[in-house]
């Protein structure tokens, strides 16, 4: 049987030398000057960490945003699910959140937010959810009885 290859020069003795070293998934490379806000992603609203500017928006206009996106875990808590390069026409900034409003344990990729933050978070989510089902439920509309389906004329 082979033995797997390890240098005792390495930082992690018993580490394979063939593998590169990773953070593990729930500890983000975290980048420098990034700001936790409320973003709307592709139609859904999340918690994301990004580069801002002082106005909120995302630093690159034209560029992908590298973003890391937080899921929902429990009550006022977050956990890092991934990181994600997101075209600008996909992402908007709903507002920044104040450092003074969460608690970042970076050690295990855990977020806490304040309360009221959360309940606006959870608002925003129905909103964009009412909103979504709102524009799907008037495409599928069924006529009242057959027969009486009404000529459907172009607005051109």
């Amino acid at each position: 049987m082979a033995a797997v290859a390890s240098s005792s020069s390495s930082p992690h003795p018993h580490a394979p030398l063939f593998f590169p070293m990773q953070p593990a998934p729930h500890q983000p490379p975290q980048p420098s000057a990034a700001q936790f806000a409320l973003a709307e992603i592709k139609g859904h609203v999340c918690l994301v960490q990004a580069q801002l500017t002082p106005q909120g928006q995302v630093s690159a206009a034209l560029a992908a945003a590298d973003v890391h996106v937080f899921a929902h875990v429990f009550s006022t808590q977050f956990r890092f699910s991934h990181a994600a390069a997101v075209h600008p026409a996909d992402l908007r900034i709903i507002a920044p959140v104040p450092a003074a409003q969460l608690l970042h344990e970076e050690h295990s990729g855990v977020v806490f937010l304040a309360r009221e933050l959360n309940l606006r978070l959870h608002q925003l989510q129905r909103q964009r959810q009412h909103q979504f089902q709102h524009q799907h439920q008037q495409g599928l509309r069924r006529p009242r009885a057959a027969g009486q389906v009404r000529a459907q004329t172009s607005a051109c």
